[in-house]
């Protein structure tokens, strides 16, 4: 009892910290073929969302699968068109892509409004998704390399599980490039250099490992508080996720997971719920910034109820 009790406090903590955008996707642009000639101008922006950044982002994220190819203006052979447009409303900002699949007529549409700070990198995110929910889209796997640590002022902390859930969040799309200990600037003293994106020693790990992508931080667990007294085994703790993406390619931040999380149970099983909430947490921001598709359950079928009628995820 005391385990679930001090997971479910961990998970109601979770629920104030999360913030969302809410997005809807109608129809999808996914179409047989071995090749694809999409029209596509540019993104329609406000200046300080930097309408050539996210024009080049569109063009170079779609054509990540090698079937696509881009032009400028719709002609005979134009497969697919696609139109972005980022609207300023209020404080904050309507996301709309669209689209038409030449043959056959389909169209279709993906919108959201996004709230808060909404910074360039927070566009692209919103661009890759629409391109992944709408398009059929089968990109080549590109490499990414996670290094988290797990640190404790009280004994060991092994970050291996957040490490295996955030990359089996993005695996789909990425094969994992192991930090070999010996050759390449990844070790633990490295790790603060890192996340405060030293230029030399992202572009030594580009370079000795061919990764595009950098994961890197901290699950740091301070002292924890007895709360039980000398007689039951009870504590308080926390832990401080501090977590950054890296793109080594430009040598730029693309996200960063920041969560102080709270908890409380006898103390092996506080570290489990701890490291067990930081892993899921971590994995579903970056999953979300990286620009993902939320994940979709289909609902479960009653005994004697066939497939039929349920809808199938774009």
């Amino acid at each position: 009892m005391k385990c679930n009790r001090s997971l479910l406090f961990v998970l109601i903590v979770l629920s104030f910290l999360l913030t969302a955008s809410i997005a809807h996707a109608e129809g999808n642009l996914k179409g047989g073929g071995s090749s694809f000639v999409v029209a596509f101008d540019k993104v329609k922006a406000p200046k300080n969302l930097k309408s050539k950044l996210l024009t080049s982002f569109t063009k170079d994220f779609l054509k990540r699968d090698k079937r696509y190819t881009i032009v400028a203006k719709q002609d005979d052979k134009t497969t697919h068109t696609l139109a972005i447009k980022v609207a300023k409303k209020g404080r904050s900002y309507k996301f709309v892509m669209e689209g038409l699949m030449i043959a056959g007529g389909a169209e279709a549409s993906f919108e959201t409004t996004l709230k808060g700070r909404v910074s360039v990198a927070r566009v692209e995110a919103e661009i890759a998704r629409g391109i992944r929910t709408l398009f059929d889209f089968e990109p080549e796997k590109m490499k990414v390399m996670l290094r988290i640590l797990g640190i404790s002022e009280e004994g060991d902390a092994d970050a291996g599980v957040v490490e295996d859930a955030i990359y089996s969040a993005i695996e789909v799309e990425y094969d994992q490039v192991v930090a070999d200990y010996y050759t390449m600037p990844v070790k633990d003293k490295d790790v603060p250099y890192l996340a405060k994106g030293d230029k030399k020693r992202l572009k030594a790990i580009r370079e000795k490992s061919g990764a595009d992508l950098l994961i890197t931080g901290t699950i740091k667990m301070p002292k924890t508080k007895n709360i039980g007294g000398a007689t039951e085994n009870l504590y308080k703790g926390k832990a401080l996720v501090r977590i950054k993406v890296w793109d080594l390619k430009k040598r730029h931040q693309v996200t960063e997971v920041k969560l102080d999380l709270n908890g409380q149970g006898i103390f092996s099983e506080l570290v489990f719920s701890l490291f067990d909430a930081a892993a899921k947490k971590s994995a579903e921001e970056i999953k979300q910034d990286l620009g993902f598709p939320e994940t979709v359950e289909e609902p479960k079928q009653q005994e004697g109820e066939g497939e039929e009628g349920i809808p199938s995820a774009f």
